[in-house]
């Protein structure tokens, strides 16, 4: 059972590495056409600072997480506080460029108002805030998991499927057995 947890949790922290490198990128470009133009941006620094913060902590937490077993309190003490303020930066992000965005494109990225440089610039803006939110909410998921216990869905051999909601502290399977008619 810890194996599976384990093993959620380094899927989790890898498809956050996968999409902070897709912010890195988005901002870094975005931050290279606007310092040529002659000014910059707050949400390029945002979401740089976010996205190289979070490739680092995560990457440590996954070799940590690796290396040492049962470090409970490690997580407790330091991935989650880390996790929390890293969440908050890509909140930060969504919320900063989907204000900018509707004041930039408020009818959105239409063709019929915009020519191809301009939608291409808009697509990746779009791209920018929707990733920057799909980062926070995994991140608050795994938050809400990590904080209440996990919940892991396994599969009966008859029609149905049985919820185990696993409990950290005592290391078993707390409660009954809940079925779920699919």
């Amino acid at each position: 059972m810890q194996n599976l947890l384990f093993q959620a949790r380094n899927g989790i922290f890898g498809l956050t590495i996968i999409l902070a490198l897709a912010v890195l990128g988005l901002s870094a470009h975005w931050s290279q056409l606007t310092v040529e133009a002659g000014f910059f941006v707050d949400f390029e620094g945002i979401g740089l600072a976010a996205s190289v913060l979070t490739i680092f902590a995560l990457s440590i937490f996954l070799v940590v997480g690796i290396v040492r077993k049962n470090a409970m309190i490690t997580i407790i003490g330091v991935e989650l506080p880390t996790l929390v303020i890293l969440s908050g930066l890509f909140l930060a992000e969504g919320i900063v460029t989907s204000g900018l965005g509707q004041e930039t494109w408020p009818e959105g990225c239409d063709s019929f108002f915009l020519n191809s440089v301009q939608m291409q610039i808009c697509r990746q803006f779009m791209a920018l805030k929707g990733i920057s939110f799909a980062i926070f909410g995994i991140r608050a998921e795994h938050f809400r998991s990590e904080c209440s216990g996990s919940y892991i869905l396994t599969s009966d051999s008859g029609p149905s499927k049985y919820l185990f909601r696993w409990n950290y502290g005592r290391n078993r399977l707390e409660g009954s057995l809940w079925r779920i008619w699919v």
